[in-house]
């Protein structure tokens, strides 16, 4: 295996992410963790081992109704374990996971709407968030 000084090492992981498609956040990114939020909904990220991830998730307004979120969720919490959420009667919600191990989870959260302005109607469909994690060491 070849050891590389950790700047290097972080610019060769965010160069091969770059060539796979992924965004990577560099080891430094992890002292204030990597915020996810609406928009990056669909993408894939590379993260470390000992990395935090923290989702934010704002509620979406439109014609009379709101997008409520749920608590976002590991598919796999042997490598993205989370440690704490929150949803807020808004239809904001959040979750703080911590990097376990090597290995690809997805985080994955629902919106379903509610009717907040009389005779507005909502649309039978669930809006879903999900990105999914590349973790190597």
């Amino acid at each position: 295996m070849i050891k590389l000084p950790l700047r290097r090492a972080a610019l060769a992981a965010a160069a091969i992410a770059l060539c796979s498609g992924a965004t990577a956040y560099t080891p430094g990114a992890a002292s204030g963790g990597i915020i996810l939020s609406n928009a990056d909904s669909g993408r894939t990220f590379v993260a470390s081992p000992g990395d935090t991830l923290r989702v934010r998730l704002s509620a979406v307004q439109d014609q009379g109704t709101t997008w409520v979120w749920s608590a976002p969720v590991s598919s796999d919490p042997g490598v993205l374990q989370r440690v704490r959420f929150h949803t807020s009667p808004g239809g904001a919600s959040g979750a703080r996971f911590d990097v376990q191990a090597d290995g690809t989870a997805t985080l994955a959260a629902e919106a379903r709407c509610t009717v907040t302005t009389p005779g507005a109607v909502c649309p039978e469909m669930v809006r879903t968030w999900q990105v999914t994690v590349d973790v190597a060491g």
